[in-house]
């Protein structure tokens, strides 16, 4: 069914963060968020996760699968949606398997052995089996973001957030970590898995996702399947610059700005 969202409104210190009249996230989808610096796409899926205080959020209704935000308790909304934020803090002691275990908060109590097959599904998916015994602080930056991703994938949850997920990662591990996140929701596709991206790379977009949400000044700009949407028109008109759109001799296309 999806996340449909009707007259959301984020309001701090006086100023509108965010305000989106009407907006449907298709169930399924690997979807990248765009927008200039402020355009409110951090705001967007902290809204979601009821990670601003209610006093600076408003909406008539936010409904997910066709259950009212309202109905969800804190457990509840961690058995939904898993996020990983731009930064984390870690305990340079802790293994990786450790961290990943803690994936499973939401569901303590449950079957123990059931625990340990998704625990050791998520360290086979992002190819962090053979480091599970190693600590957070021996790995390289890419490596940690990796055991990060194990820990969100281990809720096992419908709706993957990601907020810059490739930041502070050079082209090598951007790459890795992009191509990771493809591989895992064609895994997830049978169970349906939603991945909700913000990303200030245009090309991650171009390559990497199948559906776009652009925002500028905290309102959608234009929503819809990236090939539809996603012109060199669309972002010069998000950033104010001009945009070209180029490809090499296989056919693989980029934009310039």
């Amino acid at each position: 069914m999806g996340i449909e969202i009707d007259g959301l409104t984020v309001i701090k210190g006086g100023k509108t963060l965010l305000s989106i009249d009407h907006c449907y996230i298709p169930k399924g989808k690997n979807i990248a968020i765009i927008g200039p610096n402020g355009a409110g796409k951090s705001t967007f899926l902290h809204a979601l996760l009821r990670l601003i205080e209610r006093h600076s959020l408003s909406y008539r209704s936010i409904t997910i699968d066709g259950r009212s935000l309202d109905r969800y308790y804190t457990q509840t909304l961690a058995q939904t949606f898993a996020f990983l934020p731009q930064t984390q803090t870690i305990d340079p002691y802790m293994t990786v398997e450790m961290l990943v275990e803690i994936g499973r908060f939401p569901y303590r109590g449950r079957d123990a052995e059931q625990n340990e097959s998704i625990i050791q599904r998520a360290l086979q998916l992002t190819e962090m089996t053979c480091f599970k015994t190693r600590k957070l602080g021996e790995l390289s930056g890419g490596e940690r973001q990796r055991a990060f991703f194990a820990s969100i994938l281990a809720q096992n949850t419908p709706y993957l957030c990601l907020d810059e997920p490739a930041s502070f990662l050079d082209p090598k591990y951007r790459h890795t970590q992009n191509e990771l996140i493809c591989a895992i929701h064609q895994d997830l596709k049978m169970s349906q898995s939603t991945i909700l991206r913000v990303t200030h790379d245009i090309n991650d977009a171009l390559d990497y996702a199948d559906y776009l949400i652009a925002l500028k000044g905290g309102k959608i700009l234009a929503m819809g399947s990236v090939e539809a949407i996603l012109t060199g028109e669309l972002l010069e008109t998000l950033f104010e610059i001009p945009f070209r759109f180029v490809q090499d001799a296989s056919g693989r296309g980029a934009f310039l700005s």
